[in-house]
């Protein structure tokens, strides 16, 4: 499960040397939307491979980045920390631009100087059987140490078996403002089962949530996606075939 998702508040540009003020403005939650300046909005972007991964490094580049702007048109892209699965730990690596925080950190500037929204997703699935009373009083804990520092971006929540537990979360909520509940799902796999879950937590009062990827329960509820993986295409959620390099072209 991704226990942690920390979106950050960058500027959003179209192709242009110089990053101008984003149309979607400062993101903020109100009740069941995502919204900016004041408007419901919608992000729709890629996410990385784990950082940690062979199938994901080499998309850890100001050129990838670039591309999902410029030929995805991407508004927003989420870099995926990894944490575990058997990986160095993510501050260790041969020099600090190659460990997994040194990477992130990398597309955290690309974004930036493309500007788009970027996803800072903490990788971990050490969280994946934990009740979600027990998360809870972890989370709430990361909640208020990001809020001393950072008291408007917004921050998504990781539910319960991967993430998809977002019906019995939302019945738990945190406390604070602009919080989001992260839904993911693998649209060839996860189907009716899943989306009801979103439906219930919909139903309650005051949730946003973030799917991926898209698909008409998303359309209808304008909410947030982000369409599968940016890797070699080793993984079964890619959007990529094996021989994709990082500096391929976007879908036409």
């Amino acid at each position: 499960m991704k226990t942690f998702l920390a979106l950050v508040f960058l500027s959003f540009k179209f192709c242009n040397v110089f990053a101008e003020a984003p149309p979607q403005g400062q993101l903020s939650v109100e009740g069941k939307k995502l919204l900016g300046n004041g408007k419901p909005v919608a992000l729709h972007g890629m996410s990385l491979f784990q950082s940690n991964f062979e199938e994901g490094i080499p998309f850890y580049d100001e050129q990838v980045v670039k591309a999902l702007e410029c030929q995805w048109n991407s508004n927003v892209v989420r870099a995926a920390m990894g944490i575990d699965d058997g990986a160095e730990a993510y501050l260790q690596g041969p020099e600090p631009e190659k460990t997994q925080k040194g990477r992130v950190e990398k597309v955290i500037k690309a974004a930036i100087d493309a500007g788009i929204y970027v996803i800072v997703d903490w990788h971990t699935h050490n969280a994946l059987n934990q009740e979600v009373k027990e998360l809870k009083v972890y989370q709430q804990k990361i909640v208020d140490a990001i809020r001393a520092i950072d008291p408007e971006n917004l921050i998504l929540i990781g539910t319960p078996t991967y993430s998809q537990g977002v019906d019995t979360a939302s019945k738990n909520k945190l406390t604070g403002k602009n919080i989001c509940y992260a839904l993911h799902f693998y649209a060839g796999s996860h189907k009716e089962d899943v989306r009801k879950k979103a439906k219930d937590a919909l139903d309650n009062l005051g949730v946003d949530e973030r799917l991926t990827p898209s698909g008409s329960l998303v359309k209808k509820h304008l909410l947030g996606q982000d369409n599968g993986v940016k890797c070699d295409g080793s993984s079964t959620g890619s959007t990529s075939p094996a021989s994709t390099s990082p500096t391929s072209n976007g879908p036409k």
